[in-house]
C-alpha cells in the first residue's frame, strides 16, 4: 500500500497536468490529439508538475485526515470549531483546485503565485465556481442514485461504470467554470495590452 501511494503522490501533478491539458483544448473547442497532447503537457511541465502534484496530494491527505480526526471525536465547542474550519478550508481548496493546474499549463508562474490567483479565483469566479460544483454534485448524485437503485438486484454496472467517466467529467465540468474566469482576468486584460502596445509602435 506505501509503495502504490508513493507512486500515486509522484505521479498525482503529472496525471493532473496532462489531463488539464487535454479539457483545457476541449473547453477551447480546439482539436485534440488525446495522447501526444497528454504527454507534451507532462514534458513541458515535468520539474513544476511534480512539486505543484506532491504539494496538491499532501493538502488533500491532511484535509481528509483531519475531517475523519475530528469526526471521531467527542463533541466540544473546540472540536466542533475545528471540525467545521477544517470543511472550510477544504470547500476553499476544492475551488482552488478548479484553477491550480490550468494556470500551471498556461502561464509560467511560480507555485505561490498560482496558490495565490487559485485563492482570489474562489471570490472573483464564486457565481460559476458555484455553478460548477453543483454540476460535480449532481454527477455524483445520479451515480449514488443508480447504485442504490440497481445494486439490490445484483447488478454492479452503477459501480463500475462510474469509475471510466465520473472523474473526467467532474474535471471537465470544473475546467469548464473556471476557464472563462481565467480568460476574463488573465489572458484578455495581456491581450488587450499587447495590441494597444502594438497600436503605438505602429
Amino acid at each position: 500500500v506505501g509503495a502504490i501511494l508513493l507512486l500515486l503522490a509522484i505521479t498525482w501533478g503529472w496525471q493532473n497536468v496532462g489531463s488539464s491539458y487535454v479539457i483545457r483544448s476541449m473547453v477551447r473547442g480546439e482539436p485534440i490529439f488525446m495522447w501526444s497532447d497528454y504527454f507534451y503537457a507532462i514534458k513541458r511541465n515535468l520539474k513544476q508538475g511534480l512539486i505543484m502534484g506532491l504539494l496538491d496530494f499532501a493538502i488533500i491527505g491532511v484535509l481528509a485526515f483531519d475531517i475523519m480526526y475530528f469526526t471521531g471525536l467527542s463533541g466540544s465547542f473546540t472540536n466542533d470549531l475545528m471540525y467545521f474550519c477544517t470543511i472550510g478550508i477544504a470547500i476553499v481548496y476544492f475551488f482552488m483546485r478548479f484553477y491550480l493546474y490550468i494556470m500551471l499549463i498556461t502561464f509560467d508562474l511560480s507555485i505561490y503565485k498560482l496558490l495565490k490567483n487559485a485563492l482570489i479565483f474562489v471570490i472573483l469566479g464564486i457565481k460559476r465556481n458555484i455553478m460548477g460544483a453543483l454540476g460535480i454534485i449532481l454527477l455524483a448524485g445520479i451515480n449514488l442514485l443508480l447504485a442504490i437503485i440497481f445494486v439490490p438486484t445484483g447488478s454492479i454496472i452503477p459501480i463500475i461504470l462510474p469509475a471510466f467517466y465520473l472523474l473526467s467529467c467532474a474535471s471537465f465540468i470544473s475546467a469548464y467554470a473556471a476557464y472563462p474566469n481565467i480568460q476574463k482576468y488573465m489572458i484578455d486584460p495581456v491581450a488587450t495590452t499587447a495590441e494597444a502596445s502594438d497600436g503605438v509602435d505602429s
